[in-house]
């Protein structure tokens, strides 16, 4: 698997069985630290439903999504579970106005949302907006409570731990460098290279640099 932050959560979840069922897994990590993206897990329906819509139709985003809002919960359950004082938080978060130009931009999203019934969003009144803004220029908006932030530094260092227990093999400072398509794939470095019946790439915003750009989601 290539990839760092939050998506370790379902990396280790995946770790954990390829252990049990005697399989080796590698993991291949730049270095420790965390990106600084990963210090917030937002709602995928939210964010992704138009892109997910796009490439996988409505039946097919609306599956990616719940799977991705059903891991903020196990990201704070797995750090439980496991010890992992990553700061974990599930405060959810605001998309706000302040400017008449900016009321309802949120209604394409929430109404195709709301067609889906998979709409997380929570309309709130001026006063009640700006009660938890703590802002009078705030004009409206609406909030979302499936989203959490955790400390990312703290929660890859102790996924980390986790991934070592269960026995999986950590590469630092080997970044992936290319990947060969193929019915057993081969992911290369610049040092090496690991063959796969399955590659899972979990780069986010960094797969825009390689020729599969076109064909992931962030």
């Amino acid at each position: 698997m290539s990839g760092a932050g939050g998506r370790w959560v379902c990396k280790t979840r995946h770790f954990q069985k390829a252990i049990t069922q005697g399989r080796s897994t590698p993991c291949r990590r730049a270095s420790q630290t965390a990106p600084p993206h990963a210090g917030a897990c937002g709602s995928c329906t939210a964010s992704r439903h138009t892109a997910c819509g796009t490439i996988c139709g409505d039946v097919g985003a609306r599956r990616i999504c719940e799977a991705a809002e059903s891991a903020i919960d196990e990201i704070g359950s797995f750090c439980q579970e496991h010890g992992i004082d990553a700061q974990y938080r599930k405060d959810g978060w605001l998309w706000t106005a302040t400017n008449q130009r900016q009321m309802n931009s949120w209604r394409v999203l929430t109404d195709g949302l709301q067609k889906l019934d998979v709409n997380p969003f929570q309309s709130l009144d001026r006063e009640t907006i700006r009660g938890r803004v703590g802002s009078p220029l705030v004009l409206g908006g609406i909030f979302d409570p499936n989203a959490a932030t955790v400390q990312p530094a703290m929660l890859a260092r102790g996924l980390r731990r986790v991934a070592l227990k269960l026995g999986v093999k950590i590469f630092e400072k080997s970044p992936f460098t290319h990947l060969v398509r193929g019915k057993n794939p081969v992911v290369h470095t610049a040092k090496g290279h690991v063959k796969a019946n399955h590659v899972v790439l979990a780069l986010n915003a960094w797969g825009a640099q390689f020729e599969l750009r076109h064909r992931l989601l962030g």
